[in-house]
């Protein structure tokens, strides 16, 4: 996990000093096992307002939860404007099989390599809990 303290000050200062909206893709696999816990990621959806969203390519159903009981609320919201509101804090599953759990935890999504071959079967799976 990212829990020294370079990682993690990495982390904060990424977002912020970018001057474009941002996005954290979290892919251990790809990123040599390093991986944002849950709580790493509402602190930086708290105190970084120019970060859009996280995409949780880390297969971590709890984690995702975990992740939009805090930040997918009015409350969140409120207390922690974006820097630009066009951009909105997202919560996006990586997995097709993370469609379900997400609609049910209340996040905004998912990005997944089964969306290119089957894009409409996934909208309309997708579209159904609203």
């Amino acid at each position: 996990t990212a829990s020294t303290p370079s990682a993690r000050a990495h982390s904060f200062n990424s977002p912020i000093a970018n001057p474009f909206p941002a996005q954290r893709y979290i892919d251990p696999g790809a990123a040599g096992g390093i991986d944002l816990d849950s709580e790493l990621v509402t602190d930086l959806a708290s105190s970084c307002p120019n970060l859009a969203g996280v995409k949780l390519t880390c297969g971590n159903v709890g984690k995702l939860t975990r992740i939009c009981a805090t930040v997918s609320t009015s409350d969140f919201k409120s207390a922690h404007p974006r820097k630009n509101p066009d951009f909105p804090f997202l919560v996006l599953g990586g997995f097709v099989d993370f469609l379900l759990p997400s609609a049910f935890a209340n996040a905004h999504g998912a990005i997944t390599g089964l969306a290119n071959i089957a894009p409409v079967s996934l909208f309309l799976s997708y579209s159904g809990f609203d």
